[in-house]
């Protein structure tokens, strides 16, 4: 019985995807005064990612933060995704990015888009304030919303006919009038 169970354990564990977000930096050291830049990754996702917020936090003695430029992954045509970035704390940026088209229309093209592939979030940019062998970049709070392709059920209300539906109300009547009377 044990064997039964860590086989089932195994396979429900080895076949469960789970969404993977990353930083990747576009070189390994930096001397003091350079670029730095962190790109955040999100892989191994089934639905259209239509929200995603997080913290990014940095050591503030080794960077300064300068900006983050979001990639349009959630852009449609005619409609914009909302980015919001802002340094929250020292040695944190806060940032989101929402989808923020209200027609339904948009979401099959949202997902064609996005196509289950890797998407590139957003890219911090930071300045190297001493000499780093690949800097360090923490993701906490991360909250990612998706969204499928959910068609409605078909349903086909039967209508009552009227005197069906006055016969119903009848005997409620009735009883309304005798607390009445």
């Amino acid at each position: 019985m044990k064997k039964l169970f860590a086989v089932l354990f195994a396979f429900f564990a080895f076949s469960a995807q789970a969404t993977q977000i990353s930083v990747q930096f576009d070189q390994p050291e930096y001397a003091q005064g350079d670029d730095v830049f962190a790109s955040v990754w999100l892989s191994d996702y089934n639905d259209a990612l239509t929200y995603f917020g997080l913290d990014a936090l940095f050591e503030s003695l080794d960077l300064s933060y300068i900006d983050a430029e979001f990639s349009p992954v959630l852009d449609v045509a005619g409609s914009p995704a909302l980015n919001m970035a802002w340094l929250a704390d020292d040695g944190v940026v806060s940032l989101f990015s929402m989808y923020s088209s209200i027609l339904d229309d948009d979401l099959p093209q949202l997902l064609a888009q996005q196509a289950g592939q890797p998407l590139q979030l957003v890219t911090f940019k930071f300045t190297a304030l001493n000499t780093l062998l690949l800097p360090k970049l923490a993701l906490t709070n991360v909250d990612l919303t998706f969204q499928g392709l959910q068609v409605p059920p078909y349903v086909n209300p039967t209508p009552v006919p009227a005197p069906a539906t006055a016969l119903l109300l009848l005997p409620a009547l009735a009883l309304l009038r005798r607390r009445k009377a």
